[in-house]
């Protein structure tokens, strides 16, 4: 379980993957601070409200060994396009299972990681973290 801080300073706990069902959004102005009814925040906020990039790490069920790293705003359809063979870098080793989603508000600091991510250092720091 990982603890986060919301934008306007309410703790959050963040179970799973943005897609998850137990993934709990932070608060936003148009729903009122004291709605404790979860399901029907839940119905509320969904991925798509919260414009965001999303950074995977895929790893091949194939080939255990092999690792994609890649940037989208929808990681269904894009884990879907590389499971379909749409992409000619994992086509390969299809099917292909997410392991890691990292959400960014802003596209560059994203693609920085990603950037990151592929060098040297940022390989080897994906093996000690997210492998």
């Amino acid at each position: 379980m990982v603890s986060t801080v919301a934008p306007q300073g309410a703790k959050v706990d963040c179970i799973g993957s943005p897609w998850s069902s137990a993934y709990q959004y932070p608060r936003t102005s148009r729903i009122p601070a004291d709605a404790s009814n979860h399901t029907r925040l839940s119905r509320l906020r969904t991925p798509t409200q919260f414009p965001a990039d999303f950074i995977y790490i895929l790893n091949s069920t194939a080939d255990p060994d092999q690792y994609y790293t890649g940037i989208t705003e929808n990681v269904r359809v894009r884990l879907a396009e590389h499971n379909r063979g749409g992409c000619l870098h994992t086509r390969r080793w299809t099917p292909w299972r997410v392991i890691v989603v990292v959400a960014f508000a802003s596209g560059e600091r994203a693609l920085d990681f990603k950037r990151y991510l592929k060098t040297g250092s940022g390989c080897a720091f994906a093996a000690r973290h997210f492998r």
